[in-house]
């Protein structure tokens, strides 16, 4: 895989690199110094071992960067004019980590990134399987006996009568779900025919967590990704490369059984009266909202109050908000100074209309760039694919729980951007 030598500095860097990505999925939100400290490490190998090649970076992306940060840097000295204690709580990951990932996006070259894209695969089929091992562990249905190490990563909610897994990876899978079934479409453009057997199990074994976890929002991504990958392969893929038929067959049996199991209250009540039910409960934000557990779903309760007090704090200042880390006038489930669940509107709330506006136009700019290069450049095409599903599903979760608000997640924001940096190169 490598070329031997005494002291390969390019391997170390590859090595680094993707130990690093390894850790931010699987230990996500977890040894944060030691993750910390390995980009710092990667940058500073990666310098050395690239030399006069080091940090090639996209102009356009350059800009991108400069207006994303200054824009957060803005937003908190805002916050300071008007004395919020959490001024300075997006600090790391409005101006310190986006500069961190792209210098070292600015390092990575197509030799890098042909191992890096490999390897998200294979993390992907671990990270399945782990859960399905978690899932039995902590379900006691495995006869070799409990397996410390893994049940320790686990907690668990009883439904049914069974422990649904709970683990802070779950969250990359509303990232890894809808990108590993746009690729399970496009599959037949995989040349490595190991890999592309990966990619067949990696669709199965997804949409098999996707059951055991029951997290609507899974559910709703699983089934969008399905009918998305569908028209996205036909509309991509041309005349001469028709999806199959089977592929088709599959998608939308697995898209029909994962509405009903994401519509049950008991075994067997599937009628079309509950499967809307189920579809608007996973948006209820009513104070008197009974699950179809028959559990009172505080969270919901919670969510309402959040609602009111956010919106009621923007309309005091609605043009530029109150500026990043602000609190509402009623702090509801914030356990992160500044930080809400509803977090495009609690962005509203912080950055105002001209804030909001701003940040969707930055991510719309993104998607304009990167369906360029799937329209435009055969040879990263499915790979932007890829990436740009993915993040979407993040985009989307991201609405109720700020996942973008995490060093280990962010890094998602900024894939296309070394794609884009890739195909450049390649023009």
């Amino acid at each position: 895989m490598w070329k031997k030598s005494k002291l390969n500095f390019k391997s170390v860097f590859e090595l680094l690199i993707l130990v690093e990505l390894f850790l931010m999925m699987w230990a996500t939100d977890n040894i944060m110094i030691v993750k910390i400290v390995l980009i710092f490490l990667i940058i500073g190998v990666g310098f050395v071992s690239k030399g006069k090649k080091a940090f090639v970076l996209l102009r356009e992306n350059f800009i991108w960067i400069f207006i994303y940060v200054l824009v957060n840097v803005f937003y908190m000295i805002l916050s300071f004019i008007y004395a919020n204690e959490g001024a300075l709580v997006e600090f790391n990951v409005g101006v310190v980590e986006p500069i961190l990932y792209m210098l070292l996006i600015s390092l990575i070259d197509a030799r890098d990134f042909t191992f890096l894209k490999k390897f998200i695969i294979y993390v992907s089929l671990f990270l399945y399987c782990y859960l399905i091992l978690g899932f039995l562990q902590i379900n006691n249905l495995i006869p070799i006996g409990q397996l410390p190490f893994i049940k320790a990563n686990f907690g668990g909610v009883l439904v049914g009568g069974l422990m649904k897994p709970v683990s802070s990876f779950v969250a990359w899978f509303t990232f890894l779900i809808p990108a590993n079934t746009v690729l399970f479409f496009f599959k037949e453009e995989v040349k490595d025919k190991m890999l592309k057997k990966i990619v067949v199990c990696n669709f199965i074994l997804g949409l098999i967590c996707v059951v055991l976890v029951l997290r609507t929002i899974l559910i709703l991504l699983a089934v969008i990704s399905i009918v998305l990958s569908i028209y996205l392969v036909r509309q991509y893929r041309g005349k001469k490369n028709k999806v199959s038929r089977n592929s088709i067959i599959i998608g939308i049996g697995m898209a029909v059984i994962l509405v009903l199991v994401g519509s049950w209250s008991d075994f067997g009540k599937f009628t079309q009266e509950v499967i809307v039910k189920k579809i608007i409960n996973s948006f209820n934000v009513s104070s008197d909202y009974i699950n179809e557990y028959g559990v009172i779903d505080s969270g919901a309760a919670t969510r309402i109050e959040q609602i009111e007090d956010l919106i009621d704090t923007w309309l005091e200042k609605p043009i530029l908000g109150w500026g990043t880390g602000a609190e509402a006038k009623n702090i509801s489930r914030s356990n992160v100074l500044g930080t809400y669940e509803i977090t495009y509107l609690a962005m509203l709330m912080q950055r105002g209309i001209v804030g909001l506006v701003i940040y969707f136009c930055m991510i719309g700019w993104i998607y304009i760039k990167s369906f360029g290069v799937i329209k435009q450049n055969a040879e990263y095409k499915l790979e932007m694919l890829y990436v740009i599903v993915g993040l979407s599903g993040f985009l989307i979760a991201n609405a109720t729980n700020p996942y973008l608000q995490s060093f280990d997640k962010l890094i998602a924001l900024f894939l296309p951007f070394l794609i884009l940096n890739l195909a450049k190169q390649t023009d």
